[in-house]
């Protein structure tokens, strides 16, 4: 499989015990795109920090909205919240664990706000070893 026919969306409440379902979601779209094992535990760990690094920064929120895409062969994955939040992303945010590690096992992670401030993470997955 080359890309998804329409995008998947997930909404969670806010809450850390629901991240588990964020990154089942995820880590099954990673293997529909037939990523080898070990970029789609890249995937399912990339989105449980990203949505620690959110829950930390957005104790308001009431939900963590997961958006999967694909684009040139890679998954495109958007975590973000359903809290407006003025400071995003602190300056903690970006020196936290959380953001490191997003930051290894993805392809261009950016902290990225809604029109209407709403905070969100973004990155790509590391597209499939073409096999002959």
């Amino acid at each position: 499989m080359e890309d998804l026919s329409t995008p998947i969306t997930v909404n969670v409440a806010a809450r850390p015990d629901a991240l588990h379902i964020l990154r089942v979601v995820a880590a099954s779209a990673a293997a529909l795109l037939q990523l080898p094992f070990d970029a789609v535990d890249e995937v399912r760990i990339a989105v449980d920090e990203a949505g620690v690094l959110l829950l930390a920064s957005s104790p308001d929120a009431d939900a963590l909205q997961l958006e999967i895409t694909t684009s040139d062969g890679s998954l495109l994955i958007t975590i973000g919240t359903d809290a407006p939040t003025a400071d995003w992303p602190r300056p903690v945010d970006r020196e936290s664990w959380s953001w490191t590690v997003i930051q290894g096992l993805t392809l261009d992670p950016r902290f990225v706000s809604g029109d209407d401030g709403r905070p969100a993470i973004r990155f790509r997955t590391r597209p499939p070893v073409k096999t002959p």
